[in-house]
């Protein structure tokens, strides 16, 4: 057994030195800066907004991928106390052939409940409210301790068999805000800012659907059935005696009368064969999100990617006409009819791409999306401009993309 020797000396230096440090620490601690506030000194403030999802989950092939959202200003994110204005929600869903990006949802979101004084409108004027179960917000008002939740709904991507050979599926979602200042806080951050919430899915693995086989199914065959042939017979009948004065037995000659004779006839079998119904090959459609990337810029044709919006839409006013059109594959969204034009574009140029394809299987022309886009523009209207959008984002994301 080992033994150790205690020795004084040595315990009253380790704790001379410990005095010595913990001494060392206590003057650092206060010339740092953690004295008596200085009259009339500015405080330091945080600022942001609390953003939050949730989604449907595990989802199959053919699932819309389907999520709820919730947006909170909080002192203890924002310790100013400041109102809050939201313009803009957008979900880029990471699928396994390419990321996929919605339009703005904000419109599109039923509101599920409002806490703390939250109000939605939609105008940007925020004069026409958007009650409790209604759409159609352009901007929420998110007052200090508030919330608005948004119901669950589909963000616009439908989950491929590729997703279940993967296993799961992610996304993130990006919101739109301002801080308006209501403190005055000089520290207050200027113009829009944006934060982000993720989530995820399983995928469970695809089903084997088997193919039908039509099959030739025959008619019944008649069987000739004779019918029996009724035989004449010569049936005599006896002489009636008639009492006269002269009793004569005349005889009644017998009457030979044929019975027709029904002739069954054949009929030949008939094979009718069951009507098979011509399958119809799905509509095909790749995403903004396929398209914009460097490395699929070999899949363009008929257009390229330096080529300018105004030569391909007619947007009203100038402000879009220099965009190329790989820009207006990554717009984002926004308030009023320029933040509507974005989200067209951006759905507007991935569907010229798929129609001008050669290997995707398109369910619009080029002529079609051009005249519907100049069309949907020219009338000024948000909620016409985005119903097209939508429409154009969901052709997009048909199916899968075929494309390399």
């Amino acid at each position: 057994m080992v033994s150790h020797t205690f020795r004084p000396g040595r315990w009253l230096l380790l704790l001379a030195a410990a005095g010595l440090l913990a001494a060392l620490f206590a003057q650092s601690f206060v010339t740092v800066g953690l004295k008596a506030p200085v009259a009339g000194a500015q405080a330091v403030n945080l600022h942001g907004i609390g953003f939050a999802k949730g989604c449907d989950g595990p989802v199959n092939p053919g699932d819309q991928y389907t999520c709820g959202f919730l947006i909170a200003n909080t002192t203890q994110l924002d310790t100013a106390g400041d109102t809050m204005e939201v313009t803009s929600l957008v979900d880029v869903v990471h699928g396994a052939a390419g990321d996929v990006t919605s339009p703005d949802l904000l419109p599109t979101r039923t509101i599920a409940a409002y806490f703390g004084g939250a109000q939605c409108y939609a105008d940007d004027a925020q004069t026409i409210l958007v009650p409790v179960g209604g759409t159609g917000s352009t901007v929420c008002v998110l007052p200090s301790n508030s919330s608005v939740a948004l119901a669950r709904a589909p963000v616009g991507y439908v989950i491929t068999e590729a997703d279940a050979l993967a296993g799961t599926v992610d996304d993130d979602a990006t919101i739109v805000y301002e801080d308006q200042c209501t403190s005055a806080a000089t520290d207050c951050p200027i113009g829009p800012n944006e934060t982000q919430a993720g989530a995820s899915a399983e995928v469970n693995p695809p089903t084997p659907t088997p193919t039908a086989t039509s099959t030739n199914t025959p008619t019944s065959t008649p069987t000739n059935t004779p019918t029996a042939t009724a035989t004449a017979t010569n049936t005599p009948v006896p002489p009636t005696a008639t009492s006269t004065a002269t009793a004569t037995n005349t005889p009644v000659p017998p009457t030979n009368t044929p019975t027709p004779t029904n002739t069954a006839t054949p009929v030949p079998p008939t094979n009718t064969p069951t009507s098979t119904a011509t399958p119809v090959p799905p509509a095909q459609g790749c995403t903004p999100g396929y398209w914009k990337q460097d490395h699929h810029f070999d899949s363009w044709q008929g257009y390229t990617q330096n080529q300018t919006i105004g030569s391909v839409f007619d947007v009203p006013g100038t402000t879009f006409d220099s965009v190329t059109l790989v820009a207006a594959l990554d717009g984002g969204g926004g308030p009023g009819i320029d933040g509507a034009t974005k989200i067209l574009l951006r759905a507007a140029v991935a569907a010229l791409l798929n129609a001008s394809s050669s290997g995707v299987d398109y369910q619009y022309t080029t002529a079609q999306i051009t005249s519907q886009v100049n069309a949907a523009l020219a009338t000024g209207n948000r909620d016409t401009i985005l119903k097209l959008a939508g429409e154009l984002d969901a052709a997009n994301n048909a199916g899968s993309c075929p494309l390399n």
